[in-house]
């Protein structure tokens, strides 16, 4: 082995490597686990602190009337909704093996139907609070803190439908030939397996 073969063996291994897929699909895995455990954490979040800062018995600062507590109950509503739906297809996945292999069909579908749940809520909570901050209603804070946590979970739920959508139509590209083995072998000159394209 001359030195030039030593100097670029670290480079070639690690070529091998993420030309399989692994790291990008480890990488990929821990960026879904991370969301979701700040997605449980942010719904969560919601129902603590509209329940013990914005509502009480027969008052909710989360409009300009704050005897009316219909905007409470909606929030608590909405993340609760969220939340069990979540537990609801994650107990399916578990009892069927992740739907036979089919548990990321389910996971887009429960993500869309989070980034219009949430996506609507945000948007009638945003005005709400807005209203409630310019008439100077108390706890203006949690108030704000609620609403950027809907904001981030219809984000979360959004960057979740996105993530399996392209790595469908990455997989489609890849079966069309739309990556010929020459442009591959231009991306991984250390690659043996394309150098015969690139010759």
């Amino acid at each position: 082995m001359t030195v030039s073969e030593l100097r670029d063996a670290p480079t070639i291994c690690v070529a091998h490597f993420v030309n399989m897929g692994f790291v990008k699909n480890v990488c990929v895995k821990f960026f879904q686990v991370i969301l979701s455990i700040l997605a449980i954490c942010a719904a969560l979040a919601v129902i603590i602190i509209t329940s013990d800062q914005l509502w009480s018995s027969n008052t909710c600062y989360l409009s300009t009337d704050t005897t009316d507590t219909s905007n409470c109950s909606y929030v608590v509503w909405l993340a609760s909704v969220s939340l069990f739906a979540s537990f609801c297809v994650a107990l399916v996945q578990w009892c069927t093996c992740n739907v036979c292999g089919l548990g990321g069909i389910l996971d887009i579908l429960l993500a869309g139907f989070g980034a219009v749940w949430w996506g609507i809520g945000a948007s009638y909570l945003q005005s709400e609070v807005s209203d409630a901050n310019d008439a100077n209603i108390p706890a203006e804070n949690y108030r704000n803190t609620v609403i950027i946590l809907a904001w981030f979970l219809m984000a979360f739920n959004l960057i979740s439908v996105l993530i399996p959508v392209l790595e469908v139509l990455g997989f489609f590209a890849r079966c069309c030939g739309c990556g010929s083995d020459k442009n591959e072998a231009q991306r991984h000159p250390h690659n043996h397996r394309y150098a015969d394209a690139e010759a």
